[in-house]
């Protein structure tokens, strides 16, 4: 694997603004789109769940009373009955929130194959990535569990600076010591999630087109992404921030398209699956860069095939 290379963040872009039109609008086709919007649709399955606010000026108004003695004493007075409906509820949202993070894995690599091979498909995609699916799921599965327990434990010493001096109601006295702790808390948090977030974006733009390419599973993915990151962190630094950039574009453009539509788009951004298919430029765009990008370290690392010209397809007369 040559690491001198003249590796560019942007060029890649264009690249895949010109393959999204070459897979959506040289050939249009209706069904495509909705066969290649179904796999995306899959795909962002492992979002998270948007949670009603409606409560919250409620809870506001008993913040007065929310500290370790009232909350415990609260625990108390809990029916058992509650307590075994709240499990129950827990369960179901921890059997939902897997099961989306399994269908997005399933999901993913379907989408990496239809634009990957330029192809619209689902049954074959869905059965031919199955083991390399799961095991991008169990990877994601334990980034999540890492998660949870660091948030927990950031909580837990949130809790203690807030509760420590009063228990009757959260009070944040601005002293040295108080001021360093919350610092400290600030400064660990970055520290931990970070990496975590990078870890995610980095599985999901580079690790998964290796593992396609490749057929490898998501940790020996990882480790063939880490020989190559060893060597290009600059070059990754600067694709982090060029990330940045291109997102704030596609966001721009996509409020602009809102606006000129009378929010027309805006509504059917919000439909099921029919925002998905709305929005399959972007995400065949996205899917496409990154592969691209990532293509710019060796032919070995280039998991889309080439479209052919339009004049190469016609036969000669």
């Amino acid at each position: 694997m040559e690491h001198n290379r003249n590796i560019r963040v942007f060029q890649p872009a264009i690249d895949a603004i010109d393959r999204t039109k070459q897979m959506l609008f040289r050939d249009f086709d209706i069904a495509t789109w909705f066969t290649m919007g179904f796999s995306a649709w899959l795909a962002g399955f492992g979002g998270g769940f948007n949670f009603s606010m409606n409560g919250f000026p409620e809870s506001q108004n008993h913040m007065s009373n929310f500290s370790t003695e009232t909350v415990a004493n609260e625990i108390k007075a809990i029916d058992p009955k509650d307590i075994i409906v709240a499990a129950v509820v827990i369960a179901i949202i921890i059997v939902v929130v897997v099961f989306k993070i399994w269908l997005s894995s399933r999901g993913k690599f379907m989408l990496m194959h239809c634009v990957a091979k330029n192809v619209a498909e689902v049954k074959r995609p869905w059965r031919e990535y199955k083991l390399r699916a799961n095991s991008l799921f169990r990877f994601k599965l334990a980034l999540g569990f890492i998660s949870i327990i660091f948030l927990a434990i950031i909580a837990t010493a949130s809790w203690l600076l807030l509760f420590k001096d009063s228990p009757s109601y959260p009070e944040f006295d601005f002293n040295v010591a108080n001021t360093l702790y919350f610092t400290g808390i600030s400064v660990v948090s970055i520290l931990i999630f970070t990496p975590l977030i990078l870890a995610v974006s980095f599985t999901d733009s580079f690790v998964l087109p290796i593992m396609y390419k490749h057929n490898l599973r998501c940790s020996d993915g990882w480790v063939y992404f880490l020989s190559l990151l060893k060597f290009n962190k600059w070059n990754f630094v600067k694709f982090c921030f060029g990330m940045m950039v291109i997102n704030s574009i596609v966001s721009l453009g996509v409020i602009a398209l809102i606006l000129v539509t009378c929010c027309l788009f805006g509504c059917l951004m919000m439909l099921p699956y029919i925002g998905t298919v709305a929005m399959l430029p972007v995400t065949i765009f996205y899917r496409s860069y990154t592969a691209i990008y990532l293509a710019q370290y060796g032919e070995e690392l280039n998991a889309l095939e080439l479209i052919p010209d339009v004049e190469e397809t016609e036969p000669i007369v």
